[in-house]
């Protein structure tokens, strides 16, 4: 069955929508994935959350890579670097910063729950081996967060800003956060708003989690968000996305009405061409 198909069966399933209160005992026993717990920290955020989950949900091949630095990070840590992004002009040097803000900001319950995924031993081998992997590392880059202060939290906001009219994928989500964009300043509020359909029409994984989690706050359509929701489950490898749906089911965050079949086929329309577009992007150069 193909990616999309399969999505439309997931997001069309009226078991998995919050409406259905009554059969969401029977979603932990279908999947052979282990629903993923959402760390409060990464909770509080749209657009965190998928950054905690990057691990667990994507191809290693797939995860936002941070701009090389020349020199590594010393005892200095994050904050010195942080402020220097915000005192520039450099897009790429400001999306680190929001990286590493929303690293420091969630640390701990990341690895909280990063730990307790590989606990569960339900994980593929494979992505068993890479949060492993990235589980280490998350340890051992605790220190550089210790000069990370709520001075520096502060000017999130401001990097994520500069990080969208740089073009970054990712950077508008990161800046619409938990907003509602209809009390932003109705310029800021439409370049968002174009900014975030562009990012997740093109299949970034962050904006596309983001946007259909995103409840009505971001002004986006029930059936955009939908095919969203499908797109991204398509990109996922097989039942990591499933897994996740969910997990966020079951947390309650999902305040969406089951679809009807209209709805649903409009969502899977653009959901098939988001899976074209980024499919494409990923293939190597000649393949």
């Amino acid at each position: 069955m193909g990616a999309i198909a399969l999505a439309a069966l997931l997001v069309g399933a009226y078991s998995y929508w919050p409406a259905a209160q009554d059969r969401q005992p029977a979603i932990a026993t279908t999947s052979t994935i282990a629903p993923v717990a959402l760390p409060s920290a990464a909770a509080s955020s749209p657009i965190a959350l998928p950054l905690a989950l990057a691990a667990s949900t994507v191809p290693k091949k797939d995860l936002v890579k941070a701009p090389s630095q020349p020199n590594p990070i010393g005892s200095e840590g994050y904050g010195p670097h942080i402020e220097r992004a915000h005192q520039g002009v450099d897009p790429k040097a400001a999306w680190q910063a929001v990286e590493w803000l929303f690293k420091c900001a969630s640390h701990a319950g990341v690895e909280e729950n990063w730990q307790a995924t590989l606990d569960s031993g339900l994980l593929p081998k494979e992505s068993a081996a890479m949060m492993t992997e990235l589980l280490a590392k998350h340890r051992a880059d605790a220190g550089r967060c210790q000069t990370v202060i709520a001075a520096h939290q502060a000017l999130l906001p401001d990097l994520a800003l500069k990080a969208m009219r740089g073009n970054i994928p990712g950077a508008a989500a990161a800046y619409a956060g938990g907003r509602n964009l209809d009390q932003l300043d109705p310029t800021l509020q439409t370049e968002l708003q174009s900014a975030i359909r562009a990012d997740a029409q093109a299949g970034d994984m962050q904006t596309l989690f983001s946007s259909f989690s995103s409840d009505e706050k971001w002004g986006l359509g029930y059936t955009e968000r939908l095919g969203y929701m499908a797109a991204w489950i398509a990109l996922q490898p097989p039942g990591h996305g499933q897994a996740v749906i969910e997990g966020q089911v079951q947390s309650g965050r999902f305040k969406m009405k089951p679809p009807s079949a209209t709805q649903l086929a409009e969502a899977m329309l653009l959901a098939q061409k988001i899976y074209e577009t980024a499919s494409k992007a990923r293939k190597p150069s000649g393949a």
